[in-house]
This record gives structure tokens, C-alpha cells and sequence, in this order.
């Protein structure tokens, strides 16, 4: 079976494209994408700072999180020792993916964390904006340019749907939306009908 973790989007875990039951709580899911997109190996000093700063024992909070992390993906080796890091290929990930250029275009997730929002974790909260963006600009150019293939390929009915996909991740990125209505109008829409990204929700 095939395990694969979803950070893009609302967070999943599937086998085999079957969900898994997930961990408990949004730490796990938030602990998880901070590690997998550091730069660097994180310690767990820094990380408990970050996500349970208010708890009374920040480093045993940590440590529950994280084995709870290990259950809901059955991997009992995950995220040992400190610092902490992801070895390359020891899970797929989506935004490993992303970052490396092999996630395709059709297999696109929303927004990092979707509708993970953590409390009292400004630390966290600052980091996840900034992954956000970062996240969405690389999402949108990938679907941008997945969708000129398909309009150069004559597949207007999926150019539109992708593009659609991309507008929908940045309604202010004019690139995103110019192409949109450039693919609408190639699949027979009257352009007077476009009426910006919620015409794709």
C-alpha cells in the first residue's frame, strides 16, 4: 500500500487514495508541515516554543504531539531525535512534491493547512502566512502553466477547469485571472460572463 500525506488543501493521510483515520487536533498537522518545509532541521526546543509556548511543559506537549503524529501514520520511526528533519523519500508529501517539481498539476491541493488555524501560536502564525504564500505562488504558476499546454493542446474544457483552479488560489494575481478569461473565451464563453474567480467555486 501506498501511503501519501496531503498538506495542500485540507490535511489528509490515504493509502492506497483511501483516507486514513487522522491524529487528533491540528498541532499534528501544523508540527508536520513546519518540519517538512524547513530549510533546515528544526529543534524541538524552537518548535515547542512555537506551538505550545503557553503549555506548562512546552517539551512533553511536544513529544505527545509528535507520537500522536506517529500513530495516525503508522510510522513508528517518524521524527526521532533532535533536531528534528524529514529524510528524503521517507514519506511522500505533497509539498515535497510541489518543491521538487513532481507533483502534477491535476493532483493540486487549495491552500497549505486549509482551515488549520492555531491559538495563542503567533510565532507559528507568522511562519504559515509566509508558507502560504509561498505555497500559492508555486501552485499557481505550475496550474498556469499546465493549463497553456492544454489550451495549446486544444483541450479547452480542461484548460479551463485548471485555470479556473488557479484563479480560484489567487484572485489577485492578474496573470492568473487574464488566463482564465483567455480560456473561457477559447471554450465558446462569452466574455461578459466572467465575473472573476467565483464563477469557478
Amino acid at each position: 500500500m501506498t501511503r501519501r500525506v496531503r498538506l495542500l488543501g485540507h490535511p489528509r493521510i490515504e493509502d492506497d487514495g483511501q483516507r486514513c483515520p487522522p491524529p487528533r487536533g491540528m498541532k499534528p498537522w501544523a508540527l508536520l508541515a513546519r518540519v517538512a518545509l524547513a530549510e533546515r532541521p528544526v529543534e524541538r526546543r524552537e518548535l515547542a516554543g512555537e506551538l505550545f509556548g503557553e503549555a506548562d511543559d512546552p517539551l512533553g506537549a511536544l513529544r505527545w504531539c509528535l507520537a500522536d503524529l506517529r500513530r495516525g501514520l503508522n510510522m513508528p520511526a517518524l521524527l526521532r531525535g533532535d533536531p528534528l528533519s524529514l529524510a528524503p523519500g521517507e514519506m511522500w508529501l505533497d509539498v515535497r512534491a510541489l518543491q521538487d517539481g513532481s507533483l502534477p498539476a491535476d493532483d493540486v491541493g487549495g491552500s497549505l493547512l486549509e482551515g488549520i488555524e492555531l491559538r495563542n501560536c503567533p510565532g507559528f502564525d507568522t511562519w504559515l502566512m509566509l508558507a502560504r504564500l509561498h505555497c500559492t505562488a508555486r501552485l499557481t504558476e505550475e496550474l498556469r502553466r499546465h493549463a497553456l499546454s492544454l489550451l495549446a493542446a486544444g483541450d479547452v474544457e480542461a484548460a479551463t477547469g485548471v485555470a479556473g483552479h488557479a484563479a480560484r488560489l489567487d484572485p489577485l494575481d492578474e496573470d492568473a485571472q487574464e488566463l482564465f478569461l483567455r480560456a473561457l473565451v477559447a471554450a465558446g464563453l462569452s466574455g461578459d460572463s466572467y465575473i472573476g474567480p467565483v464563477v469557478c467555486r
